[in-house]
């Protein structure tokens, strides 16, 4: 769970970043090529593959991985920092939260996992308070000309859920942390695709870089990046989808806590409400029987189906 304390300021940090005229893709390319780069040297020291179980993925799994990157993975980071342009980090924290719907459908009908009842009742349960955290006791407001912003941004989350679910399957059959270089590589590639097929929509571009940018991009290569999907691909490839995904509601709070410390937003009651929520969602998904057990064998049946 400390993973959320590192994933929570990220939507601030883009804004941030790309406030001096950097270019979303810029930064996204940036971000995640570095990344990927750093990652490959880590995995070239032994003690590092041993750490982490590394094990090569089939040449198959290769190909998958490679081609979630380009397609999803790229793409939907080039749209999540498009998106921050135009709307809110108050209504992307919002439709972040249906993060765990998607993905927790996608791991039942991909990943063959069995999601009992008591988990979907902390499906529902956490994505009710994180929805509150964000937007309190009323509906989003989608006007002042966020609405195209919000769709893509909502896109973005949806493709994300698609590729990592996929690139799960090889971390399963493999291991999460190099089906997760292989996905950073094909990232790199599909947002290189992207500012180079579509250079007007997606130009890539630094006008001025500060003090402010390289910041925040050391933190989201090094912490939310390298750290936290490291941790995240690793952690997957034992504990259940369905679970893991929960504890990225817990996000919702936390950037709540941000908004107080950076932007002297206030904590209001539904705040409160709504972060109780979220607890509640992940003691039910924990305690649940089947929480933390997960066949292998299952899902290779299952993709065989």
């Amino acid at each position: 769970m400390l993973i959320n304390v590192f994933w929570a300021p990220v939507n601030l940090l883009v804004q941030i970043a790309t406030a001096d005229g950097t270019s979303p893709v810029a930064l996204a390319l940036t971000r995640w090529s570095i990344t990927a780069v750093l990652l490959g040297l880590l995995l070239a020291i032994p003690r590092f593959r041993t750490f982490t179980g590394a094990k090569w993925p089939s040449r198959r799994d290769v190909w998958m991985c490679l081609g979630m990157g380009v397609v999803f993975f790229g793409p939907s980071h080039a749209l999540y920092y498009f998106a921050l342009g135009k709307t809110s980090t108050y209504e992307g924290v919002t439709l972040n939260t249906t993060a765990p719907i998607w993905s927790g459908l996608m791991a039942f009908l991909l990943l063959g996992e069995k999601i009992g009842a008591w988990r979907w009742v902390a499906f529902v349960l956490g994505t009710i308070g994180a929805y509150i955290v964000s937007v309190g006791f009323q509906l989003p407001r989608l006007d002042g000309g966020h609405t195209w912003g919000n769709l893509l941004y909502l896109t973005a989350v949806i493709m994300e859920c698609i590729g990592g679910v996929f690139v799960i399957q090889s971390a399963r059959r493999s291991s999460g942390i190099t089906s997760l270089f292989l996905q950073l590589m094909g990232g790199a590639i599909g947002l290189t695709l992207l500012t180079s097929l579509s250079p007007q929509t997606f130009p890539f571009q630094f006008d001025s870089v500060g003090l402010p940018t390289l910041l925040c991009l050391g933190y989201l290569i090094l912490f939310s990046g390298i750290f936290n999907f490291s941790v995240w691909y690793v952690v997957a490839e034992k504990v259940p989808l369905s679970f893991l995904v929960l504890t990225l509601l817990l996000q919702n709070p936390l950037a709540a806590a941000l908004g107080v410390a950076f932007r002297n937003e206030t904590i209001t009651p539904s705040v409160g409400i709504g972060a109780l929520l979220v607890m509640v969602a992940l003691v039910v998904g924990v305690f649940q029987k089947d929480s933390h057990r997960l066949a292998v064998e299952e899902v290779a049946n299952a993709e065989g189906k």
